[in-house]
């Protein structure tokens, strides 16, 4: 073997190699909303009792991936998703956006609007790739409340299902028996952090033939450099 085919075939190997330990430590920091998951989402309306629930719109959505949906009453909306790891935390952040209000008018159907609520993952969770039980999460809305276009703090409600490998949200927005045209709502953001799972470095079998294969290589590699 000469000094060119043997430089070459080592940077194959150690191209192999390097992607069998990428690969293995992907999947041992693994975290998160799988990504692309398709999970379900909606905007509704409620009357001053809360009794009467009026759909506006909603359908799937792909994480990580932007929607754009019209709405019942006309209005078009849409709906983002990403995430951001951390060394110790994941972050998942839903936006839903409405070009100036979610509302039309005061009336929806003959009955005034006094609630609006956000849920996403109510027909089709949002995918865990791992169980996570301990989370923080924070909900925003943002409109013309008073006179300032301002995101006022919400408290979402978090629904954790199948061995806590999945996960539904609401957040509501009341006025508290005043129509809700007037407040302007055009956004409302949704976010849940958690610890990034603890997982035990524990290659799957084909990147445990991807490293074989390797190390096969290099002793092949290095076999032959000694016969030559």
């Amino acid at each position: 073997m000469n000094l060119y085919s043997h430089s070459s075939a080592c940077r194959q190997v150690a191209t192999l190699l390097a992607g069998a330990a990428a690969l293995m430590l992907a999947q041992a920091a693994s975290a998160g909303v799988v990504p692309s998951d398709k999970f379900s989402f909606d905007i509704s309306g409620s009357n001053y009792a809360g009794t009467t629930d009026y759909s506006f719109g909603g359908g799937t959505a792909t994480f990580g991936q932007s929607s754009t949906v019209k709405a019942a009453n006309g209005v078009s909306y849409t709906i983002t998703s990403s995430q951001v790891v951390g060394a110790k935390n994941t972050t998942d952040t839903f936006t839903v956006t409405a070009p100036s209000n979610f509302l039309t008018a005061n009336k929806f159907d003959n009955t005034t609007i006094a609630k609006l609520q956000f849920a996403i993952g109510g027909t089709d969770p949002v995918d865990f790739s791992s169980p996570v039980s301990k989370y923080a999460d924070a909900g925003y809305i943002v409109g013309a409340i008073g006179k300032l276009n301002v995101p006022v703090l919400v408290a979402p409600h978090v629904t954790l299902a199948s061995n806590d490998l999945s996960f539904s949200a609401t957040e509501e927005f009341d006025l508290f028996g005043a129509a809700l045209y007037s407040s302007n709502l055009h956004e409302f953001d949704f976010t849940i952090t958690y610890a990034n799972p603890v997982v035990s470095a524990v290659p799957e079998t084909s990147n445990w033939a991807l490293l074989l294969a390797g190390l096969g290589g290099m002793t092949l590699v290095a076999r032959r450099s000694r016969k030559s």
